[in-house]
């Protein structure tokens, strides 16, 4: 599986980990940071096939602007895999850019349905994989102190892919400087 993701700049990587590292130290919460230890919300997730996405990226991602997502507060997808996350509120450039990069992708590869245009929910993880029922309530007190609401500029997408140990960076592709 291959993903397209935008890493957090400073400080919002270091915010992220710092709470990472609390919920592992507080809760035995390490999961996601086990398997991909980079901070990020992602664009889209894709199966393995991706014939000259590299090149094409560079070509379609180069000509982005940098701009700033904006969060706030805390949520959680509930379900067979509860996920607790921060979310980013899908602003007009947020939503055109990733309409772009669905097209470009769509033409490539088989397309996770729910990060289509339609469906996706953008978002930081903070936790997955190891909350459940038991230690979900005391996490989300905990949590709830917090202030989450962050500009966050973002100026690249980064190219992941996963093996069996988690996911590694393939390529960054930087977006146009002003």
């Amino acid at each position: 599986m291959k993903a397209l993701i935008s890493i957090l700049s400073e400080p919002h990587f270091y915010i992220i980990n710092k709470i990472w590292d609390e919920l592992e130290d507080n809760f035995g919460v390490k999961k996601i940071k086990d398997i991909f230890p980079y901070p990020h919300f992602t664009w889209n997730i894709s199966g393995n096939k991706l014939e000259n996405i590299e090149e094409i990226l560079l070509n379609k991602i180069s000509i982005l602007e940098p701009f700033e997502v904006q969060t706030s507060g805390l949520g959680i997808f509930t379900g067979d895999r509860n996920v607790l996350y921060v979310p980013i509120k899908l602003s007009r450039k947020l939503y055109a850019y990733h309409k772009y990069i669905w097209e470009i992708y769509e033409d490539k590869s088989q397309n996770v349905e729910y990060y289509s245009p339609e469906e996706w929910f953008p978002h930081i993880t903070l936790a997955s994989e190891d909350i459940n029922r038991e230690n979900i309530g005391n996490i989300v007190s905990y949590l709830s102190k917090r202030q989450l609401n962050f500009k966050i500029k973002i100026n690249s997408i980064s190219l992941i892919d996963e093996t069996e140990l988690g996911f590694n960076i393939i390529k960054t592709f930087n977006f146009k400087m002003k």
